[in-house]
């Protein structure tokens, strides 16, 4: 079967579709990845081909730019969903090539090659990342209840579906009619989050399956850097800090390392930094800081005690699939969410608002993650469990399945 993914979007989004698409190859599949012609070297990197889609721009820094000066987090949303659609429109032309010879497109959880698909009349299979996107009908609902959920709905749908039927416009394509629901793939919606944070609902239509987490591999011709085993083998135990769009080369960005550097003085810990490339040359690291860069999170974590990372989609799941315990610094749009659970499961302390983060705070939250005996067992209990559920295994039968 000849399978194209349209991955437009950052840097971490792709890693997951990366996953998916060599386990698809290994299953005997063709597959090709679109992407940003600036993430050519990491999808050849596993030996998949590549299509560039769109002009050369790096979305993620656009993002993150997006977030630093918004006022609000709707604002924030907003504003970078018109960043997505703008890439979409732009990337469009080359989405529809790289579609056009496809048995089968995945699209992903922006959404890209939606619109595509029904030009070409495709058969597609979306990817959901935010089950809050799922429409759910709970009938013991009560007449507020079954009022609020109306209410909930249509404002996911203006947050997500007009823009898109705004794109579709631009495309001569008439406007879907049913929302967000309407986006997703009535053959077969995947969603590539372990059970443990997102158990399935039981009032969602069978077609949104729970999968688990799609692990991506390091590329194939990579190895650790010297000074890095060096440091993880000289200092035990060492930490991860692994906070990426936070740190932007920017007074904020710079505010925010140096909180960061002095909490863990204070907490007296050794650790392992990544995401730091534009604010290097501006910080002063201490002797119990290594910074490093492209270091993949499914290899350093499970060498690691504890990890410090900002909530993110992709480094929620390396941290619970490493089986170590993580303190949270959320930053906008679904990261309160994924800090929110990882306390809730009891692998993380309570997320600290942005308001009340400090170094004594941000210190106080790593030493308890450090210390507690109880959340060590329960990361690694569930750090099993999610590397059993085989996410991208899981994932390419039940595409077989519904292409069968």
């Amino acid at each position: 079967m000849r399978i194209a993914i349209p991955a437009v979007g950052t840097k971490s989004d792709l890693f997951s579709y990366l996953a998916l698409a060599v386990g698809l190859q290994r299953a005997g599949h063709r597959v090709v990845v679109g992407s940003h012609p600036l993430m050519a070297e990491m999808v050849q990197s596993y030996d998949l081909p590549f299509h560039p889609i769109g002009p050369n721009v790096d979305v993620g820094r656009d993002l993150t730019r997006i977030r630093e000066t918004s006022g609000s987090w709707l604002a924030a949303h907003l504003a970078a969903t018109r960043r997505l659609i703008t890439a979409m429109e732009q990337a469009s032309p080359d989405v529809l090539e790289l579609c056009r010879q496809a048995d089968l497109v995945i699209v992903p959880h922006t959404f890209a090659g939606r619109a595509e698909v029904d030009i070409l009349n495709k058969p597609f299979v979306t990817v959901t990342m935010q089950e809050q996107l799922i429409p759910a009908f709970n009938p013991e609902h009560g007449e507020l209840e079954r009022f609020a959920d109306r209410l909930g709905a249509a404002a996911i749908n203006r947050l997500v579906a007009e823009p898109h039927n705004r794109l579709r416009r631009k495309l001569n394509l008439p406007p879907l009619k049913g929302g967000v629901d309407s986006l997703l793939s009535a053959r077969l919606n995947l969603v590539p989050i372990s059970s443990i944070l997102v158990p399935p609902n039981p009032n969602w239509e069978s077609q949104h399956r729970v999968v688990g987490y799609w692990q991506l591999a390091e590329p194939f011709e990579w190895s650790p850097p010297s000074e890095l085993q060096v440091f993880l083998l000289a200092n035990d135990p060492v930490n991860a800090i692994s906070l990426g769009p936070l740190f932007k080369n920017s007074p904020q960005g710079l505010k925010t390392a140096r909180l960061v550097i002095e909490a863990a003085r204070q907490a007296g810990v050794f650790a392992v930094v990544q995401g730091w490339e534009d604010i290097f040359d501006q910080l002063d690291l201490p002797e119990t800081m290594l910074a490093v860069t492209g270091v993949p999170n499914n290899w350093l974590l499970p060498r690691v005690r504890m990890v410090l990372h900002n909530g993110g989609f992709g480094s929620t799941a390396a941290g619970l699939r490493a089986g170590i315990p993580a303190v949270v610094m959320p930053h906008r749009t679904d990261s309160p969410v994924w800090a929110q659970r990882l306390a809730d499961v009891g692998v993380a302390p309570d997320p600290i608002p942005a308001n009340r983060r400090t170094p004594d705070a941000l210190a106080e939250a790593i030493i308890t993650a450090l210390r507690s005996g109880e959340m060590h067992q329960r990361a690694a209990l569930l750090g099993e469990q999610v590397r059993l559920e085989a996410g991208v295994r899981r994932a390419v039968q039940l595409i077989e399945e519904v292409m069968s």
